[in-house]
């Protein structure tokens, strides 16, 4: 996998929830950020994006404290 293509991929993600952020819970901002990375990737290689789910909570509580 392309780092650099997944780093962005998640940038995105991230930019694009923060802007969005409602009130939302960290589990469905997780959901979301997750939704989103697999968005910008590869159709390949977002089938086999399997993220470490502590990393991807990590930056939703980042998200949510942030609002």
């Amino acid at each position: 996998m392309n780092g650099h293509e997944l780093t962005s991929a998640l940038q995105a993600a991230s930019d694009n929830v923060a802007d969005e952020y409602a009130g939302e819970p960290v589990d469905q901002v997780a959901d979301e950020l997750l939704t989103g990375t697999r968005g910008g990737l590869h159709p390949d290689i977002a089938a086999g994006f399997v993220p470490d789910q502590r990393e991807l909570r990590q930056v939703a509580e980042a998200i949510v404290d942030d609002a």
